[in-house]
């Protein structure tokens, strides 16, 4: 009986979402362990703790709240 060749494992996502809603997705990248944050389907900056890219979020839906947006 021939032997089976086993396939290469899968290698994990460079990208995770961490945290997403109706306007926004925070992901992290495995690379740079860095947190994307994306604001209404645009690239709105990185941030180094999840925290902190919560907190941009905040800010981005407040300033379209003042504006009235």
């Amino acid at each position: 009986m021939p032997k089976r060749r086993s396939a290469p494992a899968p290698r994990p996502a460079r990208e995770i979402v961490i945290d997403s809603g109706d306007d926004f997705k925070i992901i992290f990248d495995r690379e740079t362990r860095d947190y994307a944050v994306e604001y209404r389907g645009e690239p709105v900056g990185w941030r180094a703790f999840v925290e902190d890219a919560r907190r941009l979020v905040e800010t981005l839906r407040y300033e379209d709240a003042r504006r009235g947006e």
